[in-house]
């Protein structure tokens, strides 16, 4: 890659230092078989206490997007996994792509899958459903639930319109509209990275999720499952997800699930102030879980 190429469009300089940087505090790849296909996933061991933890992104999202909370967590949880949702990433494309229902299954197999200890998922959007979907469909490999505006409320075919039209990057006017939606204030990287972003919009396997996303949302007798340590954030400046998906997780999941509504937050809180997801992912470790000891001299 030439100075002059960086220069002019920086978005893929920035995304292999992010690589290169989880590949530096020791992330390591790998590929699961799903039902869709192989997907890709990072994979560490931690120096902490607390169980292991799951992050998972949403649509035209990857498991870099994690690289300015990875060094923390390594220091916090036993073992830090990072899929790449099909399609994204390092995830091979799906040729057809596979629809909403299929992604957030084959996220499920793949944790359930990897996992040797029940784990803590993180989940954002999309991936926000696919950890409650695992929560439900494997239980044994769950212990807590921490999620940003988890996709999977019910919605109307035209909220679900416009979910596809704030995901839509025809055109670099697009792409900015886009950002302007899922960021209460977008972060510098994401302004300089403006063709990447519209690359990923352009996915096909964007709008194919999208426009399958059921219009009902998760059924009450699958959230009545939902048994372990739950949080819900949800910012105030949320404008991807409509308010009634907020008032449907409220209105039907257990009542020991808990709900941040943080001021000036927008669709992926985690993307926007990392620093801010962390101290609210550290708050709810050490509310919910007892760290483990590790045995002297044994580094277990």
């Amino acid at each position: 890659m030439s100075v002059m190429s960086i220069f002019f469009n920086p978005g893929p300089a920035i995304e292999y230092a992010n690589a290169w940087f989880l590949n530096k505090v020791g992330m390591r790849s790998g590929f699961f078989q799903s039902s869709l296909g192989p997907l890709h996933y990072l994979d560490a061991q931690g120096q902490g206490l607390f169980p292991p933890i799951v992050l998972l992104h949403g649509v035209t999202g990857s498991a870099n997007n994690f690289s300015r909370m990875t060094y923390q967590l390594l220091r916090l949880c036993r073992r830090v996994i990072i899929p790449d949702l099909p399609g994204h990433g390092q995830s091979p494309a799906l040729n057809p792509p596979g629809d909403y229902q299929a992604v957030i299954l084959a996220l499920s197999e793949l944790i359930s899958g990897i996992v040797d200890e029940p784990c803590v998922i993180f989940g954002n959007s999309v991936g926000g459903a696919a950890a409650i979907c695992t929560t439900v469909t494997h239980p044994e490999s769950v212990c807590g639930l921490f999620l940003e505006s988890p996709a999977g409320g019910a919605i109307t075919t035209a909220e679900r319109e416009n979910l596809r039209l704030c995901f839509n990057g025809l055109t670099m006017a697009d792409a900015t509209q886009a950002v302007k939606k899922l960021f209460s204030e977008p972060p510098w990287w994401i302004r300089i990275n403006m063709h990447v972003v519209m690359r990923a919009l352009q996915a096909p396997i964007v709008d194919h999720i999208l426009k399958t996303i059921p219009l009902e949302g998760f059924s009450d007798q699958a959230l009545e499952k939902i048994s372990v340590p739950t949080l819900v954030v949800w910012g105030t400046k949320e404008m991807v997800l409509p308010r009634a998906s907020l008032e449907f997780y409220r209105k039907n999941m257990p009542k020991h699930v808990k709900f941040l509504e943080p001021v000036g937050a927008g669709h992926a809180p985690y993307l926007e102030n990392p620093l801010r997801s962390l101290k609210w992912l550290r708050e709810f470790l050490q509310e919910n879980f007892q760290p483990a000891l590790k045995l002297v001299g044994t580094g277990k």
